[in-house]
């Protein structure tokens, strides 16, 4: 073996490792790809090492002796160079971020919910832990981060050392988080549980400290829309979950059985009506009761579908928010679970000085499986329309979606008309009170498919909030959600996957190479 193979079986082994490293950040999970190149890593470094023990035994000349002298002293000298930058860092409380979707660093929605759930009453949170279990170290990082932002406080319990808060609490494993409010034993607070700790998780138990102020959200339904309780891929249990986290009640209702849409249900105030994409007509006493509800200052949610004529889109229309029942085909779209090509666009053209979509306008996506367009006009001259979404500006309308069969290849090149088309619009109308609506040119993104992909869940929420005046609760969620998995427009497996192969692996074999290059010309 060449001089070069020892140093360099070395050199290889920790790029290996380095790049086996990557997937772990990012993810917070062992890959396969991971394991591969710790394994691979490792065998690298022990035969580096047997071979450099193995040619120890000549080691007799003064003069190689000075060089090992002098390679040891490198190592010394560069070991000791990390630990001090090691401690500074650690001395500094600096944090550097660079997981995927910034994982570790607060959203604005977490921030809010933290000052929202004290609300001048002391927070307390509990970590129920096993000392050998490896999670703790990210759950305890996560409670430092949150502590750090706002009144939080926290401490952490050896598993079974506290029978009787883990009984009320109902602590069932390690690694489970209890957030408390208020004084007095932590049995007699105020609590909320996490199972499974991420930012996600802990925003969502914040939000439920809350005071509550029982604000009813009426759901329509018995017109083919998406069932609230359903858990499929095409229900709506997820919206469902969302709103009774930021404080909604929400309760489904026929909207063919009522003659008008009520202000109270129960004890609750009726915030706003959704109406999540029927797929028959509504009947035209329901049709009137919309008005007369509008008409009155009401507050409406519309989630349209393309190529669906449900009896809404000419009501819209006479509130200035036209809409055919052609598809939008966007070049930019993304065939997702069972989307059509060129029928799914991926938006990021939002008004960045509208409410709702103010906090999106930074590059951020949201993903439309299927849409309508919308244009605008306004009623009234103190009326005010506004187009919150917008395709690219390479889409046009297509009445037939099959025409698209074979896209691109085979398709119809678009028409003179290609334009930005609004795929989400809002009015603001003065009436008796003020009437305001958002309308959606797709229902479908409002399901569990697709509500937590990109920043769909953010765009429904946000203009829930902007339709029932509760500004100040618009805000960006965190993308870590209970399942602990990151929303993309393809599935993250698959993401990583090719991210893996072809963004990773490329340049480690390329680096390997160099390194052995470098060193066979060094040792030549």
């Amino acid at each position: 073996m060449g001089p070069a193979l020892v140093p360099g079986l070395g050199l290889a082994g920790l790029i290996a490792i380095a790049f086996g490293v990557i997937p772990v950040l990012l993810t917070d999970e062992l890959t396969p790809f991971s394991l591969v190149n710790f394994a691979l890593g490792g065998l690298a470094i022990l035969a580096g090492a047997f071979r450099a023990v193995a040619r120890l035994r000549a080691a007799s000349e003064p003069v190689f002796r000075r060089a090992l002298v002098r390679g040891a002293a490198g190592v010394l000298a560069v070991a000791a160079v990390g630990a001090g930058l090691t401690w500074l860092a650690d001395r500094s409380g600096a944090q550097l971020d660079w997981s995927m979707e910034s994982r570790f660093e607060l959203s604005p929605a977490t921030r809010q919910a933290l000052e929202a759930a004290a609300d001048g009453e002391p927070l307390e949170a509990f970590l129920y832990r096993d000392p050998f279990d490896p999670r703790i170290r990210s759950t305890r990082l996560l409670l430092e981060t949150l502590a750090a932002a706002g009144p939080l406080s926290f401490s952490e319990r050896e598993l079974d050392a506290h029978p009787d808060e883990e009984d009320c609490f109902a602590v069932g494993s390690s690694n489970t988080v209890v957030i408390t409010r208020g004084a007095g034993p932590p049995c007699s607070r105020r609590f909320q549980r996490i199972d499974r700790p991420t930012e996600g998780t802990a925003f969502e138990a914040l939000y439920r400290l809350r005071e509550r102020e029982g604000r009813v959200v009426l759901v329509s339904r018995g017109a083919g829309e998406p069932e609230l309780e359903r858990r499929g891929d095409t229900g709506l249990s997820g919206f469902a979950e969302a709103l009774v986290t930021e404080g909604y009640e929400p309760v489904g209702i026929p909207l063919a059985a009522l003659d008008e849409v009520p202000e109270q249900v129960g004890p609750g105030r009726v915030a706003a009506l959704i109406v999540p994409g029927p797929r028959r007509a509504l009947t035209q006493a329901s049709l009137d009761a919309l008005e007369r509800y509008l008409e009155g200052g009401g507050r409406l949610v519309a989630l349209l579908e393309p190529g669906v004529d449900t009896g809404l889109e000419p009501l819209l229309a006479r509130w200035g928010l036209d809409s055919g029942p052609e598809w939008v085909v966007d070049p930019f779209s993304v065939a997702l679970a069972g989307g059509r090509e060129g029928l799914a666009p991926l938006a990021r053209h939002y008004d960045a000085y509208h409410p709702v979509t103010e906090l999106l306008s930074g590059g951020r996506a949201s993903y439309f499986p299927g849409t309508r367009a919308f244009q605008l006009r306004k009623p009234r001259p103190d009326d005010r329309v506004d187009d919150l979404v917008n395709s690219s500006d390479r889409a046009w309308l297509a009445a037939d979606p099959e025409v698209l069969d074979g896209w691109p290849a085979s398709s119809p090149k678009p028409p003179a008309t290609a334009d930005y088309r609004a795929m989400v619009v809002a009015g603001r109308y003065p009436r008796t009170g003020e009437a305001r609506i958002v309308a959606f040119g797709d229902s479908d993104l409002a399901t569990n498919r697709f509500a937590r992909t990109l920043y769909n869940l953010d765009l429904l929420m946000n203009a829930v909030h902007w339709v029932s005046e509760r500004e100040p609760e618009i805000t960006l969620r965190p993308k870590v959600g209970v399942s602990g998995a990151l929303q993309f427009p393809v599935p993250l497996g698959n993401t990583l996957t090719m991210f893996q192969s072809l963004g990773l692996l490329l340049p480690e074999l390329l680096l390997i190479a160099g390194a052995m290059v470098w060193l066979r010309s060094r040792s030549s």
